[in-house]
């Protein structure tokens, strides 16, 4: 789907002022981002941009992206006005039309010069991370280097050789060994005979040697990228969010009324597919039976008929697409639905949909990462039966429907607010950094 109106920065209110902790300003940090994050939409760039517009309002902070650097600097700086300790946002260097063979080769020599590996696949965008990172360490000098996903592991040996006192800190919004083993899984094919799987697991088990420290979107993704590196590598929960400001409480007291559901999400990710599919398949049907004129909405882009078979032939089904604001689906319909079925991470649909004001009915690994309790904030169902039982329940009574989506908003106000992220994550930085500094001395 399409973030960009929710993200249109000249549309935004004038935030309230919050404090910042005065210690923090000291630290400088370059954040690299070799993918793009604005403009938002996807969840991806979602977590990137709110992630860097934190780290803003804590620390001097230079960001590296992929695009639309001034456009970034701008939305940043105006929400958060005289709260930002400081922001330099500049362009990594993009490679225009198809490799040479010559380039090929000379990507993978600096490939593996630069990871210290020579399993680690080249990319070239990643390489340009890596050569304009080692340039403006030299020019900035910053304390703390925050990288992002696991591709990050190219600039590895180039920080180790030439930055070596520099705090070393990535950010993983999956396992994507276990995400990748699930889309195998869906295909019935066996994960631990797949190369690809083979060298995800085998990279994200040595993320000891590239990081001191790893924010990880969910406690079961910490927890498990602790053991995977034999606990040698501190992880920290740093969860997904949702800016509460900008998502706005939808107060019609009659959204009831609307008896429609509303699935949202990235339509080419194979989670997304094969959740919606299922619930088409299996689910809707159940709720059918209970509420014949119900109807389901699908929202986002990159749909495909051919992912989802029968879907917009469904005469109970609207197939909407991408949009330029979710909001209006939101307002329109009454219960979001996320029945995912594989995935890593923390889903930020949850979290959106909860802010928004949508009673959310979810399987356990579609909102896995956020620590809602099912009947207080969100229904939690694992099957095709309870799934529809959950939708037909609030579907059927006006109270638990507005009693379940308040206490979702008050939910992520005080937990998953990104501002209450930032801070999780600024303190964190902290910390860390003045622990390496007592080892150093």
């Amino acid at each position: 789907m399409n973030f960009a109106a929710e993200l249109n920065w000249k549309n935004w209110p004038v935030p309230t002022e919050t404090k910042t902790q005065p210690e923090s300003r000291c630290l400088r940090l370059i954040v690299s981002f070799p993918f793009q994050i604005y403009p938002v939409n996807s969840g991806g760039a979602l977590r990137g941009f709110f992630l860097l517009r934190e780290l803003a309002r804590h620390f001097d902070t230079v960001a590296l992206v992929v695009s639309s650097p001034n456009e970034i600097k701008s939305a940043i700086e105006y929400e958060l006005s005289d709260e930002l300790a400081g922001l330099s946002v500049q362009q990594i260097p993009e490679s225009t039309g198809p490799r040479t063979l010559l380039e090929k080769i000379k990507d993978r020599l600096a490939t593996v010069i630069n990871a210290g590996s020579l399993r680690v696949p080249s990319n070239a965008v990643v390489l340009g991370t890596s050569l304009m990172l080692d340039r403006v360490i030299k020019a900035q000098k910053p304390d703390v280097v925050v990288l992002t996903n696991l591709e990050s592991w190219v600039c590895n040996g180039m920080l180790k050789r030439k930055h070596p006192g520099i705090l070393r800190i990535l950010d993983m919004p999956n396992v994507e060994h276990i995400l990748y083993s699930q889309q195998l899984a869906a295909k019935c094919i066996d994960a631990a005979a797949n190369p690809e799987w083979k060298r995800l697991k085998r990279e994200e088990g040595q993320l000891h040697h590239v990081c001191q420290g790893l924010f990880a979107c969910s406690d079961d993704d910490s927890q498990l990228l602790s053991e995977l590196n034999g606990n040698r590598l501190t992880c920290i929960t740093v969860p997904n969010g949702v800016a509460c400001e900008q998502a706005k409480f939808d107060t019609n007291t009659a959204k009831h009324e609307s008896q429609s559901l509303l699935f949202c999400g990235t339509l080419s990710y194979p989670p997304n597919v094969d959740g919606l599919n299922w619930f088409v398949k299996d689910i809707f049907p159940l709720i059918l039976n209970n509420h014949p004129t119900i109807r389901l909405r699908v929202v986002g882009r990159n749909f495909d008929d051919a992912r989802f078979p029968g879907v917009s032939q469904h005469p109970s089904v609207d197939v909407i697409g991408e949009v330029d604001s979710v909001r209006p689906e939101y307002l329109q319909t009454g219960i979001a639905i996320c029945p995912l079925r594989m995935g890593s991470g923390t889903r930020l649909k949850i979290l959106e949909s909860m802010s928004f004001g949508s009673p959310t009915v979810s399987t356990s690994i579609g909102c896995e990462g956020i620590r809602a309790v099912d009947g207080e904030s969100i229904l939690i169902r694992d099957n095709a039966q309870t799934f529809a039982d959950g939708v037909n329940q609030l579907l059927s009574s006006p109270v638990e429907f507005h009693a379940l989506r308040q206490q979702a908003r008050s939910f992520v106000e005080a937990n998953y607010d990104w501002k209450v992220v930032g801070s999780i994550a600024a303190n964190q930085i902290i910390e860390w950094h003045a622990a390496r500094n007592e080892v150093a001395v």
